[in-house]
């Protein structure tokens, strides 16, 4: 765990601005990065419930944030896969009691840290607790530098915003300043377009900012996984096989992590559901690996139970892309016809069934 003097330094005088009376988590702002990239700002607390700031890395960090505003309208399946796929760093400040990440020694270092920098653990929710979420991992504290230094400028600029809005002594109305410092000040939400004009601060060696404005990021196409099959033996021998009715699948993630035996990390697994006919004639297929880094022996262990069953779909049906994306080569060097449809009821209510016991 990576907690420097210069992250709890820029959290507490973050704390201390209470920028979130001012903005809500539509009134985004981006600033620059030290290494020249990008970074998006999203400050939560407005409804006086989860006290944060979000930080989001460039266009595909800020894609994350898309997919969180647009989450409210989805089925709880695809909330929960797209709650996985978050990629972001937040500085929430929790009670003492509700703290995820800090040891009793984290916890000490802070209380040390405060007295000797003259700022109080305010009550309620003083104690800043660094998350970092990466896709379809469990959220950790902070490992990486990069990380670490990503969300001390990400603090240092939304201080410089709060700092600046207080500034605006002549705007009578908080509309007024925040429309001077650039924020839309009808407190409308981005769309998945992009195009939305927002502060941008570029931070000077003197540690003050230029402030000036840029456009924020359309949503880009998730792109998934494409496995080449590479066995062909197996292939071959599915191919041989008698290929009969249809197989219904999805792949998605469940939210019961396994650790990964080479780093020790934990990550929440993909499943490759299938459903025959009803719920009663599913069976999940799980890879022994990360599909993110190793999809292909995912297909291995579908062979595997094919072969093992002396059965071969004649079609397998997909409702998605991800799916579809995992499944492409694999139905095409064995002979399977790969069908997209519109909707998978069956599977959807299998799934439901199984996240049920889980």
């Amino acid at each position: 765990m990576i907690l420097t003097d210069e992250m709890l330094l820029a959290a507490f005088r973050y704390r201390e601005t209470m920028l979130w009376e001012d903005l809500d988590d539509g009134n985004l702002f981006a600033f620059r990065l030290s290494d020249g990239e990008t970074g998006y700002c999203c400050v939560m607390g407005n409804a006086g419930e989860h006290i944060s700031l979000g930080f989001y890395r460039g266009d595909h960090g800020f894609a994350s944030y898309l997919k969180s505003i647009n989450m409210r309208m989805m089925p709880d399946m695809e909330m929960m896969e797209t709650a996985l796929s978050f990629d972001c760093i937040n500085c929430d400040f929790m009670n003492s009691a509700d703290t995820q990440e800090l040891s009793k020694e984290d916890k000490a270092r802070i209380r040390e840290f405060a007295k000797a920098n003259g700022f109080k653990i305010r009550r309620p929710k003083g104690w800043p607790d660094f998350t970092r979420r990466t896709p379809y991992k469990v959220p950790s504290s902070i490992i990486e530098e990069r990380d670490a230094l990503d969300i001390t400028e990400a603090l240092n600029a939304a201080v410089a915003v709060a700092e600046r809005i207080q500034s605006e002594e002549d705007c009578f109305f908080l509309e007024e300043a925040l429309g001077a410092c650039g924020f839309d000040d009808n407190r409308e939400y981005p769309s998945r377009k992009g195009g939305k004009a927002v502060p941008y601060l570029i931070p000077q060696e003197d540690g003050t900012y230029e402030w000036s404005t840029t456009t924020l990021p359309a949503m880009p196409e998730d792109t998934f996984p494409k496995p080449e099959y590479e066995n062909q033996i197996t292939a071959n021998q599915l191919k041989g096989l008698t290929h009969n009715g249809t197989l219904r699948c999805r792949a998605v993630h469940i939210p019961s992590p396994v650790k990964d035996d080479k780093t020790g990390t934990l990550y929440y697994p993909m499943i490759l559901l299938c459903v025959a006919g009803g719920v009663h004639s599913m069976f999940p297929v799980m890879s022994p690996a990360s599909v993110e880094t190793a999809p292909e022996k995912l297909l291995h262990e579908f062979a595997s139970i094919l072969l093992g069953a002396k059965k071969c779909p004649a079609v397998i049906e997909v409702a998605d892309e991800r799916t579809k994306a995992l499944l492409g080569d694999f139905c095409k060097k064995t002979g399977i016809k790969l069908k997209t449809v519109k909707h998978l009821p069956e599977v959807d209510e299998a799934l439901e069934f199984m996240m049920a016991f889980m």
